[in-house]
Formats: C-alpha cells, structure tokens, sequence
C-alpha cells in the first residue's frame, strides 16, 4: 500500500486481476467514468479517491513532458461501495470482449489494407510490358560469371596448393610433431609422479 492507499493494479492483486479489469470494476461500481486511457473519478468518489498529478522531467520542450495522473483508493472502499468477486468478474468479462473485439478489427484492417495493396499491385501490371529477350541476357551474364569464377578458382588451387602443401610439409608439419611430443613428454612425467606417490 502506498502513502495515500492502493494504485488500481494493487486492489486488484486482492482479485487476482490486473489494473485494467479492475479499472472497469470501479466503473461498474461508479467511482470512476471514462474509458481505458482516458479515467477520471466521480464526485461520488472523492472522499475514496486520492488524484496526484505527476510529470516526467523539466525539457524545455512541452511535448517531451507528459503529464499523468495517478490515481490511489483507500483500502477500506472495497468494503465500503460493495466490490465483491462477482463485479470483478463481469469487468473481467467485459475487458476481455473488448480485446476480442480490438482483435477482429486489427485482423480485418489488416486483411483490408493487404487486400487494397494487393489490388494495386495487380491494376499496374496489365500496363506494363515485360521484355524476356533482357531476362534470358541477363541469365547469360550469371552463367558466364560463374564459369568464369569456377577457372579462376580451379587456376588459383593448382598453382598454390604445391607450395603451400611443401611449406606444411617442411615447415609447419615437423613443429607440429615436436609440439606433440612434448605435450605427450610432459603428461608422461606427470603420470610417473603420481605412479610414484
């Protein structure tokens, strides 16, 4: 509970819901008007009510300072206006029809707009002529660049694998045996050290 009493999502732990449900139970109730983003309480509710107004910071600019409004209700109001489990859960009912519905609408203007783009690729394309003779040209570069880099590449593995396999061969290969050794040298005297205690 805060200072001045409990924020709507902290009565509405008492339900087992959150701050929206429990906003449109005190709706229900009468001791707040409006609608989702937009609450304001009744005169009926001021003595239950205590409204702070609070900002996020001094920019000079107005926009980037938003005011709100916190609202916090004095524990004993519940008992007082008869909140009880049952109006919880018709403002439970009721949130989650109105999510229902903000759901289909979002589907339907997504469905809307998907077909009006659509519809407008469609009308462009009567209008335009497509030319295949670019497409079978272009088609022929890609083949040709392909080709080309398959040589180069065949070309560069020939020339370069000799040397640098002669290079592993006299140079890398004989330090990589000695590295072995003695790692194995090394593992061996310590198993000998601890055959010995």
């Amino acid at each position: 509970m805060g200072k001045f009493g409990d924020s709507a999502r902290e009565l509405g732990y008492r339900f087992g819901v959150n701050a929206d449900v429990m906003n449109v139970a005190l709706r229900n109730a009468g001791i707040l008007e409006g609608e989702p983003g937009n609450w304001r309480i009744t005169p009926a509710a001021e003595e239950w009510v205590t409204e702070r107004d609070f900002t996020n910071g001094r920019h000079p600019d107005e926009r980037q300072n938003p005011y709100f409004t916190v609202r916090q209700f004095k524990p004993e109001m519940v008992d007082g206006i008869g909140l009880t489990a049952e109006h919880v859960a018709a403002a439970k009912l009721e949130v989650a029809a109105r999510r229902a519905a903000q759901s289909a609408q979002l589907k339907a203007d997504r469905a809307q707009a998907d077909a009006d783009f659509l519809a407008s690729q469609t009308a462009n394309s009567p209008d335009v002529n497509v030319d295949t003779s670019g497409i079978s040209l272009r088609a022929g570069f890609i083949i040709a660049g392909i080709v080309v880099g398959v040589g180069v590449g065949t070309y560069l593995v020939i020339k370069h694998v000799p040397p640098v396999r002669r290079r592993w061969d006299e140079k890398v290969a004989p330090r990589l045996a000695r590295w072995i050794e003695r790692r194995q040298g090394m593992e061996g005297a310590a198993s000998g050290e601890e055959d010995d205690s």
